[in-house]
This record gives C-alpha cells, sequence and structure tokens, in this order.
C-alpha cells in the first residue's frame, strides 16, 4: 500500500475533479451538485454575480484538497531497485474467474451495457430515411472543429512551457520554476470548466468591447468567433498535454542536446533534428488524449459557445433535457467512438513498442 499511494493519490484526484466538473449526469439524476447551481444560478436565474460567488466557495474547496494532498506528499519519496518490468501473476482456477468477473463487473454495466443500449438505439434510428440530419452533421462539424483547434493551441503552448521549464532546470536559473510550471498547470484541469467560464467571462467581455470598437464592428469578436472557447478548453486540458510532453523531454539526456550544439546546431535546429523525433509519441498520445477530452467536454461549451454553435454534446444534453433520450443515441455513440479510439491507438502504440 505504501509504494501504490501515488497512483492511488493520482487516482483518485481525479475522480474528484471529474466529479465536481460535472454537469449532464449530476442534473438528469437529480443531484443537486455546486457545480450545477452555479450553471442554473446563471443560465436560468440569470444572475452572474451569485454564481461567482458559489464558484469561489468551489475554488476554496478545490484548493484545499489541493493542499492536503501536497502537505501529504511532502517529504515522501518512492523508487524502486528492480529496474525489470513487473511481471504479472497467472491466477487459476476458480480464484481466476471470480478476480476477472470482479475486474470487469465496472467494465460491463459502465462500458459495454450502455453502449449496446446506444447501438441498438442507433441501429432502430438508422434504418430511417435520414438518420444523419442536417443538425446532426453540423454538430460533428463543430465538435470537430472545437477540438482540433483546442488541440493545437494546448500542443503548441505545452511544448513551449515543457522547454523552458526542462531549460531552466538545467541552467539552475530558476530552481522552483520547473515545479511550479507543473502546479501551475495542473490548475486547469482541477477547476471545473463552468468556474473557468465565469472567469474568463467579464475579462473576455471588456477585450471583446475594446476589440468592436478597435475595428468598427458589431457584436462580441472573441465569443462570436468561438476563440473564447477554445482559449478557455485549452485552459482546462492543458496539464494533459504538459504532464505527457514533461515526462517525454525528461526521457532525452542532455548529451544528445551537448552533442547538438557542439557540431553547431543552435536551439531551433537541436529542436527540429533531436528533440522533436524523439518527442513524437508523447506530441501524439498527449495531442489524442486532448482531442478526446475537447470533444465530450460539456460545461465549457454550454456556457462560452456562439449562438447557434451545438456540437455533439450539447446536442446530446439538450436531447436529454426535452426527455428524449433515445433521440441523442447516434451523437452519444460518436462521442463514445471519439473517446475509446485514442485510447485503442495508445495501447497498441505501448504493446509495439514493448514487443
Amino acid at each position: 500500500m505504501p509504494m501504490a499511494r501515488p497512483a492511488l493519490a493520482v487516482g483518485i484526484s481525479l475522480a474528484l475533479l471529474e466529479t465536481l466538473n460535472d454537469i449532464g449526469a449530476s442534473e438528469f439524476l437529480g443531484v443537486q451538485t455546486l457545480t450545477v447551481t452555479v450553471y442554473t444560478t446563471w443560465i436560468s436565474r440569470s444572475d452572474l454575480s451569485a454564481a461567482a460567488q458559489i464558484a469561489c466557495m468551489m475554488l476554496m474547496f478545490i484548493f484545499l484538497i489541493l493542499t492536503l494532498e501536497f502537505y501529504g506528499r511532502r517529504k515522501q519519496g518512492f523508487s524502486s531497485r528492480s529496474l525489470r518490468e513487473i511481471q504479472p501473476t497467472r491466477v487459476q482456477g476458480w480464484r481466476g474467474w471470480l478476480l476477472g468477473g470482479v475486474i470487469s463487473l465496472p467494465v460491463l454495466l459502465g462500458f459495454l451495457a450502455p453502449v449496446l443500449f446506444l447501438m441498438w438505439e442507433s441501429a432502430k434510428r438508422i434504418g430511417d430515411e435520414n438518420p444523419l440530419s442536417s443538425s446532426l452533421l453540423s454538430a460533428l462539424q463543430n465538435t470537430l472543429s472545437l477540438a482540433a483547434g483546442t488541440t493545437l493551441v494546448v500542443v503548441c503552448v505545452s511544448m513551449l512551457v515543457a522547454w523552458s521549464a526542462r531549460h531552466s532546470a538545467a541552467d539552475n536559473a530558476m530552481p522552483g520554476f520547473r515545479r511550479g510550471v507543473m502546479r501551475l498547470a495542473s490548475l486547469g484541469y482541477a477547476v471545473p470548466g463552468t468556474i473557468l467560464a465565469i472567469g474568463f467571462l467579464t475579462p473576455a467581455m471588456a477585450v471583446d468591447r475594446w476589440l468592436a470598437d478597435l475595428l468598427d464592428v458589431r457584436g462580441l469578436p472573441l465569443m462570436s468567433a468561438g476563440i473564447l472557447l477554445v482559449i478557455c478548453c485549452a485552459m482546462r486540458f492543458q496539464a494533459i498535454a504538459i504532464g505527457a510532453l514533461d515526462s517525454g523531454l525528461g526521457r532525452i539526456p542532455p548529451s544528445l542536446e551537448q552533442a547538438s550544439r557542439l557540431l553547431g546546431e543552435n536551439g531551433a535546429g537541436t529542436f527540429a533534428r533531436v528533440h522533436f523525433p524523439l518527442l513524437r509519441p508523447a506530441l501524439v498520445s498527449s495531442a489524442l488524449l486532448v482531442f478526446a477530452d475537447a470533444m465530450k467536454e460539456l460545461p465549457t461549451t454550454l456556457l462560452l459557445r456562439p449562438v447557434n454553435f451545438e456540437t455533439l454534446a450539447t446536442l446530446l444534453y439538450a436531447e436529454a433535457a426535452r426527455g428524449t433520450y433515445e433521440e441523442g443515441a447516434i451523437a452519444a455513440l460518436m462521442i463514445v467512438l471519439a473517446g475509446t479510439l485514442p485510447v485503442i491507438l495508445l495501447v497498441r502504440h505501448q504493446m509495439t513498442r514493448r514487443g
């Protein structure tokens, strides 16, 4: 148990943060969480100040959790004397069947059963004359555009931040810079999308008004073009890419960069010829994870989307709000496939590297 504590802490933290960010399941199952209260106070009652006050309470709770976890882990280190990969233990007989059944139960109830229901409902609607309506195709196009834009911004910014953190640590210019950057990046994922949207809205509207006066245009350029939505989603998923890229950079020996510099390459050439090829697996994996998360992001998209901008997640939310759950089966199945394909590709990539 002591050796498994870091993995357990990460898993529990992710589960808590995902639960805090949830709107759809909590609202439709009748669970009045603080996140749902923030959303309903802002949208249904049009009271942004009250929603901001509730959001501040949630922020205090989140920082309390992160602080307790940080002080619980301080002065603790975990290492392994063996460099060999841990081999799985084969369990025979009835114990093996029992263990396999217990492990498979969450997958069966939480994934296979809902997916089979969605496939059944989708198959019934595919038999119709026009199963892929114009609204569904438009939502799919908007979802792919949002996910692609968010992924591009996240990967570029994360690469810059991870690169700067590595060089500051190597030069000993700012000893705590790398650690501080990693903690700051993780805050975006820790804060629910509703709170991020509230925090971005007021300054973004001020910037939008300034841009509208400067460019002599009507409306709010940042919000109407979806730029604010992409920025907010990028802030939320920054930790995923930064963690993967920082880990990938950490596996590259400094001697390779030193050899490249001795051969006359500058910083850009060293990155293009040495670091980028070695970082390609980390870049691909982080991009896939961010793309999948951005496709199914609901709270931020609901609050900051432009007018008449529907994604698969918001379309499914609207069908559920009307009580026509089955009509959103195709959209839900698309979201499931979008989240499953990156996982399959990552598992195949890891198995190929091990093989």
